[in-house]
């Protein structure tokens, strides 16, 4: 595959993904070459991975980073907590999606199908545990989380999301929401855009403590709205709302 690409700088990661999201779709892929017919330079990116959404820990995209002389970008585990609401209906059975923006460049967008805790997802007041994988993206800041339904039935109510940079990691980002998703303008994709609000520690019982000291860093961000949010239908947002940012605004820094 030949690509006519303006020039990069140095490669920090790639990335390679398929969109079948059906159980049964899988693809092997050994590794990726990468080739400067101009330089008559060579870059090689170890895959040794199955594409596929049927098992427990596998996912249908892949981020490699580049192996550079003094430097190789680590790749993190980063822990994505769901929490669903406690209103009527607040549940769903739509396949959710999540992208993790940070100071670094954007995770793609990742589907969340096996929870750790191997039951249901997204059911009335629960909260739901994920774990994907990618280079490192910094420090985090917004993410986009959504679903693809458009019936009435697909509508869900998602509280919050948090996300933790590794399985170990005491430190967890609270993204805020407070807020049903449902694609009632008929626009294909139900979708928010979540600012991160403030960073919470946990405790050795792995239970999150908010203080007002050392324990909560309160963070102020894009002119106070940083934890306002919006959805497709200016109707069915809380009072709290402000306007709503394209995702394709977010920089992404990663090449």
């Amino acid at each position: 595959i030949k690509l006519e690409l303006e020039e990069l700088g140095e490669t920090r990661k790639i990335r390679l993904e398929h969109s079948d999201v059906k159980p049964g779709a899988a693809w092997a892929v050994d590794k990726i070459i990468l080739e400067d017919l101009f330089r008559d330079d060579s870059m090689e990116f170890p895959v040794n991975k199955n594409l596929t959404l049927a098992d427990p820990g596998s996912d249908i995209s892949v981020e490699i980073p580049a192996h550079h002389k003094n430097h190789v970008w680590p790749v993190n585990q980063y822990v994505i907590e769901v929490e669903t609401g406690d209103e009527e209906g607040a549940e769903t059975s739509e396949v959710i999606h999540v992208n993790l923006f940070g100071t670094l460049g954007d995770s793609g967008k990742r589907y969340l199908i096996h929870n750790t805790e191997k039951r249901s997802k997204f059911q009335r007041g629960q909260t739901d545990t994920f774990i994907i994988e990618a280079v490192d993206l910094g420090r985090l800041e917004a993410l986009i989380v959504g679903h693809h339904g458009h019936s009435p039935s697909s509508a869900w109510f998602l509280e919050k999301v948090s996300v933790k940079e590794s399985v170990t990691d005491t430190t967890k980002y609270i993204f805020p929401c407070g807020s049903w998703l449902l694609d009632d303008n008929d626009l294909g994709v139900a979708e928010l855009e979540l600012y991160m609000d403030r960073v919470e520690k946990e405790d050795q019982n792995n239970n999150a403590d908010e203080t007002d000291g050392a324990n909560t860093e309160e963070l102020n961000t894009q002119n106070d709205q940083s934890n306002k949010l919006t959805k497709n239908n200016d109707d069915n947002k809380s009072p709290d709302n402000t306007e709503h940012r394209n995702s394709d605004e977010i920089d992404r820094v990663e090449t």
